[in-house]
């Protein structure tokens, strides 16, 4: 009754991505289904949060058709669906850094050996590894991706022990960046199977290793999963995801404001560590190496099952039909010595996660380096110059041994 209410300015909101970055991660994935977010890990700022296939938002502003709509809404790679915080997976092998760690504040060496033949027996069934890994300890186990150690470990440790360190990770929770819509996921627990199965409310022996590979129960974003590289990557604080950098001028909390990351700096160190040796020797050597001199990503691969193999309904790699495909993951951060960036890179049905997701983390890693002068004089610096040796026939030029 009033007449029209004028509009009134609101206060300058600056966001914290990177547009490089946010467009380099949309091309990197072309007609992939999938996501990928990229945090600074010192700040906790979020650089890219993608979600592909994407759509042209004004499209909507002018109105779309009644096909125009049905099209996006009937494709099976779902463009409407945000990728980065409403799915969630199973993270796979990606979970064993956790596990790892878990298994390091419970009081287990690193150095202790677990033998694998290539399978494990346990429960009257067979349980698969992806190789004959022989006798392996912790470094090597995640450097290889080896199903075995992490079934063994996981059923001595137990899920509450598990399910508490992935939690404390980030995984499992949503993050106030300002987008509604965010999914929680699922880190299950003794306490989730009373809640969630009041006919067999008792957790099973033979549920914990699914769960200690980083299947079973257990579902992320791929938010959750940067999230859980940043903290790792930082060892300090349990960092939270910053979207919005000010409002009107005035500064969102940033990593200061977050609280310790409780957990034995030693013993993440030895699973950064580790994580170092899947891009050099591991599962990702040929395809995580970026090519920057000295400035190297560290990182790990996951290939998580959307549905089980048995009766020919799930896929293991790329030979089947694509909705039954397995989803390929690779979080990680670099620089390996001295963490700037985490990374998190979910390549729907993508099949293996060395061959999907381990590229496309790389491309994009790679440009976050570039874009950091920093690291980029650090990357071009001059090689030194030939150290002068002499002999008895007078100096040479060469160089150590």
């Amino acid at each position: 009754p009033g007449g029209d209410v004028p509009a009134t300015p609101g206060k300058e909101v600056q966001l914290s991505l990177d547009m490089d970055l946010q467009l380099r991660g949309l091309e990197l994935f072309g007609e992939e289904s999938g996501a990928a977010v990229l945090m600074d890990c010192r700040s906790g700022d979020i650089l890219a949060m993608v979600s592909a296939p994407s759509f042209d938002a004004n499209r909507f502003v002018r109105g779309l058709s009644a096909a125009e709509y049905k099209a996006l809404a009937e494709y099976d790679h779902k463009p409407l669906f945000n990728k980065a915080l409403t799915a969630t997976y199973p993270p796979g092998s990606t979970f064993k850094t956790l596990v790892a760690v878990a298994a390091l504040e419970a009081g287990f060496s690193a150095d202790m050996t677990i033998n694998c033949p290539g399978h494990w027996n346990f429960g009257g069934r067979r349980w698969r590894c992806d190789a004959v890994h022989g006798a392996t300890n912790m470094h090597d186990a995640i450097a290889t991706s080896c199903d075995t150690y992490f079934y063994t470990i996981s059923l001595k440790l137990g899920p509450d022990r598990i399910a508490d360190t992935a939690r404390r990770f980030g995984l499992g929770q949503a993050f106030d960046i300002g987008i509604p819509g965010q999914k929680k996921g699922l880190i299950p627990d003794t306490a989730y199977k009373r809640r969630a199965f009041p006919r067999d409310p008792v957790w099973h022996p033979g549920e914990t290793p699914s769960f200690g590979i980083g299947q079973g129960y257990t579902l992320v974003t791929a938010l959750q999963q940067c999230v859980a590289a940043a903290r790792m990557a930082n060892g300090r604080k349990a960092l939270v995801p910053r979207l919005i950098r000010s409002v009107g001028g005035v500064a969102r909390p940033d990593a200061s404001a977050a609280p310790d990351l409780d957990f034995d700096p030693a013993h993440l160190a030895l699973v950064r560590e580790a994580m170092g040796s899947v891009t050099t020797r591991g599962t990702a050597a040929r395809t995580g190496q970026i090519g920057l001199g000295d400035v190297r990503m560290s990182g790990k691969t996951g290939t998580a099952q959307g549905y089980n193999y048995n009766g020919g309904r799930g896929v293991h790699g790329t030979a089947g039909p694509w909705h039954l495909r397995d989803h390929a993951w690779f979080t990680g951060f670099a620089p390996h010595d001295t963490p700037r960036y985490a990374i998190a890179v979910l390549v729907e049905h993508g099949g293996f996660g060395a061959q999907a997701a381990a590229p496309r983390a790389r491309d994009l890693m790679r440009l976050a380096l570039l874009k950091d002068p920093e690291l980029r004089s650090r990357i071009e610096r001059p090689p030194a110059p030939p150290v002068a040796v002499a002999d008895s026939r007078g100096p040479v030029e060469g160089g150590p041994a």
